[in-house]
């Protein structure tokens, strides 16, 4: 039982679809989502479907979606799947509703959002890869804080890209950049965070 007053001043909350598969976590988090639904804190979700979860029961997964403010994830691992389609853009575009936001993180490729108010792509930056362990959970950090920070969802998607491009060219999972070395990759490219 979590206290209305644990979500004052909070605008985000983000979670992993990983957390949706097993209780007493995917109860936890499905109310504590709602909660946030109810307050009007915005939801992201990873949909972080995985070979052992594909299968699994979606129930907890589709409660928690329909709190989703962002989904994120991969093209034709995560997105597709959850439709049933062939076509990972028809996939996203079902995924759309007019408050959700379905982000399409393309590896090398950059990343495309999908929206009621339109679709925008960002190209993925040319960087050395060292590493892609971590990328998509680094493109999360960078799309989160171009949200908090007021940017359309077009800039936020280049953040979240910025992040991951810079993420790859370390080694191992905990590459996130902070958001200094964020906005001077940006400046690099000609552009502000």
């Amino acid at each position: 039982d979590l206290p209305e007053s644990l979500l004052e001043g909070v605008d985000y909350v983000h979670t992993s679809g990983l957390m949706l598969f097993e209780n007493p976590a995917a109860e936890a988090v499905c109310a504590f989502l709602e909660l946030c639904k109810r307050r009007g804190v915005r939801v992201s979700i990873d949909i972080n479907l995985r070979v052992e979860t594909a299968r699994r029961d979606m129930g907890y997964f589709r409660r928690a979606m329909a709190c989703a403010d962002y989904l994120l994830g991969s093209a034709l691992d995560e997105l597709a799947p959850l439709t049933g389609l062939r076509d990972w853009q028809a996939a996203d575009r079902g995924l759309v509703t007019p408050r959700r936001a379905v982000v399409d993180r393309l590896g090398s490729g950059g990343a495309k959002v999908f929206s009621a108010q339109g679709e925008s792509s960002c190209p993925g930056f040319a960087v050395s890869v060292q590493d892609t362990l971590g990328a998509g959970d680094c493109y999360n950090a960078g799309f989160l804080l171009g949200l908090t920070l007021g940017h359309p969802l077009s800039q936020a998607n280049r953040m979240g890209c910025a992040a991951a491009a810079i993420s790859v060219t370390r080694p191992g999972a905990r590459s996130c950049p902070d958001r200094q070395t964020l906005e001077n990759f940006l400046a690099n490219q000609g552009e502000n965070a």
